[in-house]
């Protein structure tokens, strides 16, 4: 169960993170014109780990791996960032994970409008 204290870190974490990537863009070459938004972050019960769930926007032709290879690559430089900003006792260890929710919704629309056709 997540209590407050998890939910406050969570969003500091996140709001960390998502003003890093608004003002450094990933050092990834195919990651020039992308945009990157980070969806929910999970922390573990003893704050060592970040699950950091992100999704690409604008449904850009990049794959899920060069997103998640591209944020490893610069992981040291927002760990930093978040050592130095986020005000954090401890600061966790991130872990990139995409975010399958988006598309299982959107796989569930369209179920849902081909019920509404036949």
């Amino acid at each position: 169960m997540v209590d407050r204290r998890h939910f406050q870190l969570a969003e500091i974490v996140k709001r960390t993170l998502c003003a890093f990537l608004q003002k450094y863009p990933l050092r990834h070459p195919a990651m020039s014109s992308v945009k990157v938004t980070i969806s929910e972050v999970r922390l573990s019960k003893d704050f060592q780990w970040a699950d950091v769930y992100v999704l690409n926007l604008f449904g850009s032709s990049v794959s899920k791996e060069v997103v998640l290879e591209a944020l490893n690559n610069d992981k040291f430089f927002m760990r930093k960032h978040l050592a130095r900003y986020g005000k954090l006792r401890k600061t966790p260890d991130l872990r990139f994970c995409y975010d399958e929710s988006f598309d299982y919704a959107e796989n569930i629309d369209a179920l849902l409008d081909d019920c509404r056709e036949s």
